[in-house]
């Protein structure tokens, strides 16, 4: 457990790569700071490759958030149920607030990681590519000049 956000956030960059999660959750102010055991890969789809298993992304929705939390492909995919922000703070204040009642921190996926998986030719989980700032609509689809 970190006893407040700034703990919580060290946390997560000073992890070396291995996989932390970080979980706010309603009527508390500390986070609770989860490293995946052994145990986690049943709870995922076993036709992914062992590297998209392990992603951080891929234990947040399956483990943490389907079977932890209890939430459903219909509540995954539902944005009044489940939002994203690139901002941590954000999204530990709709938690205190009362608007959200849980906020979940990852790391960042390294490039490398993203490529591999791409590689093997499987798509990445749900909003684990949400890069800010997005390149303006249709600049990467149309030509500049003429």
């Amino acid at each position: 457990m970190a006893p407040n956000l700034d703990a919580a956030l060290e946390a997560l960059s000073g992890s070396g790569g291995a996989s932390l999660i970080a979980l706010a959750a309603a009527g508390t102010d500390e986070i609770y700071l989860l490293s995946p055991g052994e145990g986690v890969d049943r709870l995922l789809p076993q036709d992914q490759s062992p590297g998209w298993r392990q992603l951080d992304y891929s234990i947040a929705n399956y483990a943490v958030l389907q079977h932890g939390l209890g939430l459903h492909d219909s509540q995954m995919k539902d944005y009044s149920q489940v939002w994203f922000t690139e901002d941590a703070r954000e999204a530990v204040a709709q938690v205190r607030s009362g608007t959200a009642r849980y906020a979940v921190l990852l790391n960042p996926v390294p490039a490398g990681r993203v490529l591999n998986i791409a590689d093997s030719g499987e798509r990445m989980p749900q909003k684990s590519t949400f890069f800010y700032p997005k390149v303006p609509t249709g600049i990467v689809f149309n030509l500049v000049e003429d």
